[in-house]
């Protein structure tokens, strides 16, 4: 997050480089040092690549801006046998910057897999070039990808503080789950006013520079012992290397088992008739391809939140419920004969149930629109959403636990069309007037998902939740929440308050990297490799979009593996260009014409309106929903693009 200056390299410029923190010497009060054999100094054995041997302390000494600097780190984790990873994400509440609530985090059974890196420094970076890869993010899990480099990008920032600055690295995919990996920062960096960060004398016995002279020398040098050696697989010169450190991922089913176990309760209450569908109101138009649009809600369904918005549990863990809540759907039916196909839909942010947006284009081709409606994210609730994310940690719990309910409400909406709430839109009343489609029932059997921005970064998520959603659109969608909201217009309802709570570059960057975290459960990059039949997603770009700027969308297209279809109009690192994407995600990439009389959301919302972008975007989604529904799923360049000047480009800038 920026505060008063942000100097970066966009992803494409960086293929492979990593975030950086200067050495310095900093007293950390160890909780759990592993320091075997102090009395003998007899070395301990060196750590083998994989072995979780955690040096769990309440600062790392390797960052000396901020406590709980740098992030993540390995430093803030301890041994637990009962986790995937074996490992618990561990932290002293009073490290925390700004009196933050991190106590939410304690659950995670290692860090997120798209989590930013951060290192702070005692002055500010000169900025970087492209082509500068000042940190190097490295695979240090044994296997075949053992001392692989990620590719990574970054950027350096300055505060209201000038005395302090950062640099944050952010993963371009999302990282392995249940991987270490280590992080080197180069003495190439710069600080205005000259001078390099340098090796200080525990960095240089980690690396091998140095032969230890204590205990904890020893214990330091055998536990770095994977470093050395992932980081000589990847070509890095240590004599190079201002500071190492590591840290390892989550297990890639930590931040969703909340959800599944959501939903399960859901249509669990659905299923014993704890929950009922509820009609509220019935619309049904003259004549057009809509025979009618019913408003409804499924109430009984399990709430689990407590009254401070925290999910409530038990002594064991387990989520307990508190209460019930309801689900809202406005179900769009279309006119004609027979059954009807589904197509699932969410609004984006400042909307609502009652999004109307494609009811007849979907309508037209014989489906229904199911639309749902994300708790937090309404137009009457988006200035609470903001209230908690001045809190940024615990916010980000608030934030996420809303939105998981929303996901489970939704996937009782789908159970419930070929249930009770299919049997209400075939009867022959519906709401207290005739219905128009009696007798015709929604099929769910194949349901595609549909969204934009919100509603897009949230089919991510649902699309892999569901088992039975067949392919979906995800139009100016998000992933990595910490990534790409900084660099939001919604941003600048924060900025100022943040600025103060957290004055440093470090500080603040910190607790933004440290919500991603709590961010993750409704975060699709770690949902995208949930399902072993993953469904494909067409993912649609707007170049330049000022409210889901372009990195959130790039991050989906890395979490999906997708290839381009169109040309290339901003490179996204791995994604290659292809004719045709035939049963697999791909992303197309549009640049609408700059019009000073039109607001920055014509750019966001390029697909709802009437220039040739949002034509060809229609027409793409409707030619992908037909192909998904022939059992032969595939994604192709619309027609405008493809006699666009230049052709095969959907580069409608130019009038």
């Amino acid at each position: 997050m920026a505060l008063l200056a942000a100097c970066g390299t966009d992803p494409a410029d960086t293929p492979d480089s990593a975030a950086d923190t200067g050495g310095a010497d900093v007293i950390a009060d160890s909780v759990e040092a592993d320091t075997a054999a102090a009395d003998t100094l007899d070395p301990p054995a060196d750590r083998a690549p994989g072995e979780r041997r955690a040096r769990t302390l309440r600062c790392d000494p390797t960052d000396p801006t901020a406590c709980l600097l740098p992030w993540p780190s390995n430093a803030f984790v301890s041994p637990d046998p009962a986790t995937a990873t074996g490992l618990r994400v561990t932290l002293d509440p009073t490290a925390a910057p700004g009196d933050e609530d991190i106590t939410g985090l304690l659950r995670a059974d290692g860090f997120s897999r798209v989590s930013p890196i951060v290192a702070g420094f005692p002055a500010r970076l000169e900025p970087l070039s492209a082509g500068d890869a000042p940190v190097r993010l490295v695979v240090a899990e044994p296997g075949d990808g053992f001392g692989a480099a990620v590719p990574v990008w970054y950027e350096t920032f300055g505060a209201y503080d000038a005395t302090v600055g950062a640099l944050v690295t952010y993963p371009a995919r999302p990282l392995a789950a249940n991987a270490e990996h280590v992080v080197a920062v180069l003495d190439s960096l710069t600080y205005v006013g000259g001078g390099h960060p340098e090796a200080d004398a525990a960095t240089r016995v980690a690396l091998g520079l140095a032969p230890p002279e204590t205990a904890e020398d020893y214990a330091l040098a055998a536990y770095h012992a994977p470093a050395r050696q992932a980081l000589t697989a990847a070509g890095v010169d240590l004599a190079h290397v201002a500071r190492v450190w590591d840290f390892t991922t989550r297990s890639a089913d930590d931040p969703r088992a909340d959800l599944v176990v959501m939903r399960a309760a859901c249509l669990a209450a659905l299923d014993d008739g704890d929950a009922s569908v509820v009609i509220d109101a019935v619309t049904t138009p003259d004549g057009g391809p809509i025979a009618a649009i019913v408003k409804g809600r499924i109430t009984g369904l399990p709430y689990f939140s407590d009254d401070a918005g925290r999910l409530a549990r038990d002594d064991a863990g387990a989520l307990t419920a508190t209460g019930t809540y309801a689900a809202p759907f406005r179900a769009v039916v279309p006119a004609g004969t027979g059954d009807y196909r589904v197509v699932m839909y969410a609004h984006g942010t400042g909307g609502n149930v009652d999004d109307s947006s494609f009811d007849a284009l979907v309508a037209e081709h014989g489906a229904a629109k199911i639309g749902l409606e994300i708790d937090g994210w309404t137009e009457a609730a988006l200035g609470a959403t903001v209230n908690d994310l001045l809190t940024p940690v615990s916010g980000a719990e608030r934030v996420t636990n809303k939105v998981l309910h929303s996901d489970a409400g939704g996937s009782a909406v789908l159970r419930a069309l070929s249930g009770s709430l299919g049997d209400a839109l075939a009867a022959a009343t519906i709401g207290g007037v005739a219905n128009p489609a009696v007798g015709r029932r929604p099929d769910a059997a194949r349901p595609i998902w549909a969204g934009g921005s919100l509603g897009g970064t949230v089919g991510l998520v649902f699309g892999n939740l569901e088992p039975s959603i067949a392919g979906g659109l995800l139009n100016v969608p998000g992933a990595g929440l910490t990534h790409w909201l900084p660099r939001s217009s919604i941003y600048a309802l924060l900025e100022a308050a943040l600025g103060q709570r957290f004055p440093t570059a470090a500080d603040l960057n910190l607790v933004a990297a440290m919500a991603q975290l709590a961010f993750d459960p409704m975060d699709g990059a770690n949902w995208a490799d949930a399902r072993a039949d993953a469904p494909p997603f067409l993912v649609q770009q707007s170049i330049g979009d000022p409210v889901l700027p372009n990195v959130g969308s790039d991050l989906v297209a890395t979490s999906l593996g997708c290839v381009r279809v169109g040309a290339e109009l901003r490179p996204i690192a791995g994604v290659e260009t292809v004719d045709e994407a035939v049963g697999r995600s791909a992303i197309t990439q549009f640049l609408v014409p700059e019009d000073p009389e039109e607001s920055a959301l014509a750019v966001h919302g390029f697909a709802a309106r009437n220039g040739l972008a949002g034509q060809a975007a229609r027409a793409q989604f409707t030619a992908f929903l037909e192909s998904v529904w022939a059992g032969d799923p595939r994604i192709d360049l619309p027609q405008l693009c493809v006699a666009n000047d230049p052709p095969n480009s959907c580069d409608f800038s130019t009038p």
